[in-house]
């Protein structure tokens, strides 16, 4: 049985818990609180973190009964993905508790990104563990630098992903309960255009402009925009030069790409080495850096297929929609996809206006996605 009302107690008291743009203090006290809560339960825990970043911790959580659960080669059936880290600061959450409205909707900070989710992800193996539900061997992994581009937990993720065959992503449901089978891929880049400074009247002829140079390849690049095949690119800053006395001898864009289909990275590429190559004036030169990592689709799988329709038919028996929706925003599903793992995202609580001061979650949705995700669970493994 669910238990609606200690579940929103709980969710209060972990969105007050700062864990906002790497804040040891509160990095760690929300990995201590799972860690307290599934200890309890009798499952294996593992606290880890990449060497010389322990603000970033994960949390480990299994039914394997290893002694490491990182480091064993074990094979298991689900990883279940979270994250403990929000994007708000400790003014912003020591001034925003957690409160309900009149429409059943439960403000605070991270309460749906993605706190909400984590805290689902626990009342859902608690409740399948005390019902001798648990047929299935799992791994939780729970990282506290996803909205800073997973840095020091991807490696954690690519890890544990060969060694399963389903994942599931507790980050928040669509605001109209939509479950997400699909992201793209993505990249960064900061495109830099060098020149030669002068002054714009006396030695104009001297300078070469980085700006001109710059802003000569932008049509170049946003003609490789294809939305029939998902990919975009978003020229998200353009700038350089100081004032008009002068002809500009550095320009600078930051781009992203978006795609589902890797090979739309080879044309990214070849323009790159163009661009570096072959300038419009030859007097200027282009470098290219890129920005994080080149972070793979969440691709549908085999194993995807499976998943969605053993969840579909939890939707049938349940009454909860289960309709999935294709998105360009990534998350730690993303990693764990591109090793064939069947991966489903949004399974936790829905909700709207994530990143910002009206985040919310609808209530409602708590209960439906813990039904529906329990009895995915007991259909998927009812032969084991």
């Amino acid at each position: 049985m669910f238990y609606l009302d200690e579940y929103l107690k709980d969710l209060t008291e972990i969105c007050a818990i700062d864990s906002g743009r790497l804040n040891k203090e509160g990095t760690h006290g929300m990995v201590e609180w799972f860690k307290a809560r599934y200890d309890a339960l009798g499952f294996n825990t593992e606290i880890r973190w990449t060497e010389g970043h322990d603000e970033a911790p994960l949390l480990f959580v299994s039914n394997l009964g290893t002694e490491s659960i990182v480091d064993s080669e074990e094979k298991f059936d689900v990883l279940f993905i979270s994250h403990l880290d929000t994007v708000f600061d400790t003014e912003t959450v020591k001034g925003w508790p957690v409160t309900i409205d009149d429409e059943g909707y439960a403000h605070g900070p991270g309460v749906i990104d993605c706190k909400g989710g984590s805290l689902l992800e626990y009342y859902l193996l608690k409740e399948m563990k005390d019902a001798g539900e648990l047929k299935f061997k799992f791994v939780v992994a729970m990282n506290s630098d996803e909205e800073g581009g997973s840095k020091y937990s991807k490696d954690f993720f690519e890890t544990l992903a060969p060694r399963s065959t389903y994942c599931l992503v507790f980050e928040p449901g669509r605001a109209n309960d939509q479950f997400v089978g699909e992201r793209k891929g993505g990249v960064k880049y900061i495109v830099k255009a060098h020149g030669i400074g002068a002054h714009s009247g006396a030695d104009f002829e001297k300078g070469a402009n980085a700006i001109v140079e710059l802003a000569k390849w932008i049509p170049e690049i946003t003609a490789l925009i294809d939305l029939e095949k998902g990919t975009t690119i978003n020229v998200a800053k353009f700038e350089g030069g100081l004032n008009n006395g002068q002809v500009p001898d550095y320009a600078e864009a930051n781009l992203r790409l978006l795609y589902l289909d890797p090979a739309e990275i080879s044309r990214v590429d070849a323009l790159i080495e163009r661009m570096k190559s072959e300038p419009f004036d030859k007097r200027c030169s282009i470098e290219v850096e890129e920005s994080g990592f080149r972070r793979p689709p969440m691709h549908v799988t085999p194993n995807s297929k499976i998943l969605f329709a053993a969840l579909d038919e939890a939707g049938r028996k349940t009454g909860v929609s289960t309709e999935r929706v294709s998105t360009g925003g990534m998350s730690d599903g993303n990693w764990v996809s591109q090793f064939g793992v069947g991966t489903l995202d949004g399974c936790g609580p829905s909700g709207d206006h994530m990143h910002t001061i009206n985040e919310c979650m609808k209530i409602k949705s708590v209960p439906e996605r813990f039904n529906v995700m329990r009895t995915l669970l007991n259909d998927l493994f009812k032969e084991n």
